[in-house]
């Protein structure tokens, strides 16, 4: 796709490492071996390896594709020191630190932590609630971050209709209802990850039932709200719209979040 590839361009002269914390799975390997032999990235695959390396071999495995098992793993002991550290006035202790680190979401999480990788990426097998705790009590967020939030990431091919083959729409999966100026929390800090991550400049848009005005409602009301709050705060990422209720909203980007949809 022309919209990935401009995405990827973004990133040239990089190679992050990305762990897999499913490698067991069929679909996760089949990703991984894709991902791996296109150089798209360093793959890590969480797992034991006599169910991991069977899933590689069969999606046409490369000798590329590191395994990491979190009960053998020589890294565990420096991530449980690291965790009960970050978690100590939580009363995390050694051990409960070392059950939940032994679990592959965890342990895919602590190598993010530690910076033995640059992301992670889960939920073919976990559910997205095992996955989010998991990230957030390990990793935690950005500095100066308010709300954890969400968005899907979608690309579109010939339609010149629109501003950006890449689009994003936010938040479709953790921040149920959010206020007025949570909606722009979550606005800016995802203009700033698409900037970020893939050198395009954002437009914000806000998208409720109302087209214009037309409609009274509390939910109108707060989008709304949060369009005049957008439009009051400079954006460094690019420019804020007040009037798009009822159009397509073209938000942010995450190139890790597509690899393995695309494959």
């Amino acid at each position: 796709m022309a919209a990935f590839r401009d995405i990827l361009a973004a990133t040239s002269g990089a190679t992050p490492t990305i762990v897999l914390s499913e490698g067991a799975d069929p679909r996760v390997a089949e990703a991984a071996v894709a991902v791996s032999a296109a150089n798209l990235a360093k793959i890590i695959c969480i797992g034991d390896p006599a169910l991991v390396q069977p899933a590689l071999a069969a999606a046409g495995g490369t000798s590329d594709i590191l395994i990491e098992n979190p009960a053998t793993s020589a890294r565990l002991p420096g991530y449980v020191a690291d965790y009960v550290r970050k978690r100590a006035a939580k009363g995390m202790t050694p051990e409960k630190a070392q059950v939940e680190l032994s679990q592959a979401n965890f342990f895919a999480a602590a190598m993010v932590a530690a910076g033995d990788a640059d992301g992670t990426i889960g939920g073919a097998v976990y559910a997205t609630p095992d996955i989010i705790r998991a990230a957030l009590k390990v990793i935690g967020t950005a500095e100066g971050t308010k709300l954890l939030s969400s968005f899907f990431f979608m690309l579109f091919e010939d339609r010149p209709d629109l501003p950006s083959p890449v689009n994003v729409f936010t938040d479709c999966g953790l921040v149920i209802d959010p206020s007025a100026e949570e909606l722009a929390d979550i606005a800016m800090s995802s203009a700033e990850s698409m900037c970020s991550l893939t050198g395009l400049e954002p437009k914000i848009a806000m998208l409720s039932f109302s087209t214009h005005g037309s409609a009274k409602h509390p939910n109108v009301t707060k989008v709304s709200e949060e369009s005049k709050k957008g439009c009051a705060v400079t954006l460094h990422a690019g420019d804020a719209y007040g009037k798009y209720e009822g159009r397509r909203v073209v938000l942010f980007s995450v190139v890790v979040l597509i690899l393995l949809s695309i494959f």
